[in-house]
């Protein structure tokens, strides 16, 4: 081959090379993870030039020479297509390596990627438990203090409750002891009235006797006649007080379960015998026997009385009276 052939297949091989370059720096700026390949690159010339580059300066430098005779080669198209294929297979081998380290550096990052996420995702799930268990516990203190004072509250209304039942206890038993004591006092009163009135009879007969004693045997007579009337007037007493009774136990009904027990009256009659009012001096205890007799005295229309204005008034404007079922 002539010099000038020669010369034309070295810009050919030169334009192939710089072709290449520029089709490897591409690949290489498209790769998402060209920092690590530059430096895989960049690792691997630092280890070819360690191993074939002789870095002794003692050595002096030895003087470049060149032939003056160039021996030239002809290159023919088998010889072009070879080398070109010897160096499309080079840069076959250096993708495929390139890809390699590419896929090797890809799937670091993605288990980088991977062990951070499940780092970040543990990290996540131990905060969200953590907070989870802090609002259970929260949310279990809140219960607690809400049945503690649901507690407390109930307490305090049965303590209340308490306190009113025994406050209303103690009124009613005032109430009762009230009652009681009046009753006792009325009774009293009406024992010391009908004591006084029997001190005043019996003073009115020890006059009439010492009066008798000193008067003539006329006055003696009177009075006998005297005596003989008071005698009666207890009988007619006794007998009107009999026909009373019996009107009201007529007409009483006498409540289940009474027997044992008794009940006293107070009865205040009109001269005409009607009834004008009716008092319980002491209650039996039972409230349907109570309400049955002042019922019964009630019922009755007009009571037996006696015509002597002085009787009446004297023992049946107002009198007391006891019943006891058992006696009906």
């Amino acid at each position: 081959m002539s010099k000038h052939n020669q010369n034309q297949s070295s810009p050919n091989k030169l334009d192939t090379k710089e072709s290449a370059l520029k089709r490897l720096i591409q690949q290489l700026n498209s790769l998402p993870q060209k920092k690590f390949l530059l430096a895989s690159i960049g690792l691997h010339v630092l280890i070819f030039s360690v191993f074939f580059i002789h870095w002794d300066t003692t050595e002096p430098v030895k003087p470049l020479y060149i032939p003056s005779n160039i021996q030239a080669h002809v290159v023919n198209e088998d010889m072009l297509e070879a080398l070109k294929e010897k160096k499309e297979i080079e840069q076959k081998s250096v993708k495929e390596k390139l890809e390699k380290e590419k896929k090797l550096a890809d799937q670091k990052q993605k288990e980088l990627q991977e062990k951070e996420l499940a780092k970040q995702k543990a990290k996540e799930d131990a905060l969200k438990k953590a907070a989870e268990e802090k609002q259970r516990v929260a949310q279990e203190k809140l219960k607690i203090q809400k049945q503690k004072e649901e507690q407390e509250k109930q307490k305090q209304l049965e303590k209340q409750k308490k306190l009113e039942a025994e406050k209303k206890k103690a009124e009613e038993l005032a109430k009762e002891k009230e009652k009681q004591e009046k009753l006792k006092a009325d009774k009293s009163k009406e024992i010391k009235e009908k004591e006084q009135k029997m001190l005043e009879m019996l003073k009115r007969m020890e006059e009439q006797q010492a009066q008798a004693r000193q008067k003539s045997v006329l006055e003696s007579e009177q009075f006998r006649q005297q005596q003989a009337f008071q005698t009666l007037e207890l009988t007619e007493v006794e007998r009107f007080m009999a026909l009373i009774k019996q009107r009201i136990e007529n007409v009483w009904r006498i409540p289940p379960k009474s027997e044992g027990l008794s009940i006293t009256l107070r009865i205040r009659l009109l001269p005409n015998g009607e009834l004008s009012t009716v008092d319980v001096i002491q209650s039996s205890g039972n409230n349907a026997l109570d309400r049955s007799a002042i019922l019964a005295v009630k019922s009755v229309n007009r009571y037996p009385v006696p015509d002597d204005s002085r009787i009446f008034e004297k023992n049946f404007r107002q009198f007391s009276m006891s019943f006891r079922p058992e006696n009906n």
